[in-house]
């Protein structure tokens, strides 16, 4: 008996503050102006919470301690990019030039390229290929004119002679 009434009584209230929140939906849309610019004005005046972002932290061996403020966030993501971005070390091997001017001495004439080899190269190539870091699709090779194919012929021979 008392949870059959209890039951009756919910349903009733739930129903209720459903008509209350349906007509002053109705009572607020139905006042709205698009002359007076009112309705913009709900979407002005609601604050949204602010988003913040998640604290970072630093991938070592063993994780480093967590950076919560900007300051800090930036400063980890300084020094993570003075680490990748560090140059090339520029010392030359010498084993490596010692090997290479023994090796390229005892070398005999080393065949230049034909232009029909760099056709042959290009229009082996497959299209859905990405361009590489020049930019240069294999859509594009294959559009290349005689012309364009005996330049490409050119400066391929004209590296391999100076580096031979």
């Amino acid at each position: 008996m008392n949870k059959t009434l209890f039951n009756r009584l919910t349903n009733r209230l739930k129903k209720t503050l459903k008509e209350a929140q349906n007509n002053s939906f109705y009572e607020n849309v139905s006042g709205l102006n698009r002359y007076d610019n009112s309705i913009w004005r709900p979407i002005k005046t609601s604050s949204k919470p602010p988003q913040e972002d998640p604290p970072i932290r630093k991938q070592t061996p063993t994780p480093g301690p967590w950076a919560r403020s900007n300051q800090e966030k930036f400063d980890l993501f300084a020094e993570h990019l003075a680490d990748v971005l560090t140059p090339n070390d520029a010392t030359i091997d010498q084993d490596i030039s010692d090997f290479l001017a023994n090796n390229l001495a005892t070398e005999e004439n080393i065949r230049l390229l034909t232009p029909k080899q760099i056709k042959k190269e290009i229009s082996s190539q497959t299209i859905r290929k990405s361009p590489g870091i020049d930019q240069v699709s294999p859509t594009m090779l294959k559009e290349l004119s005689q012309k364009g194919i005996l330049m490409l012929t050119y400066l391929f021979n004209a590296t391999l002679r100076l580096q031979y």
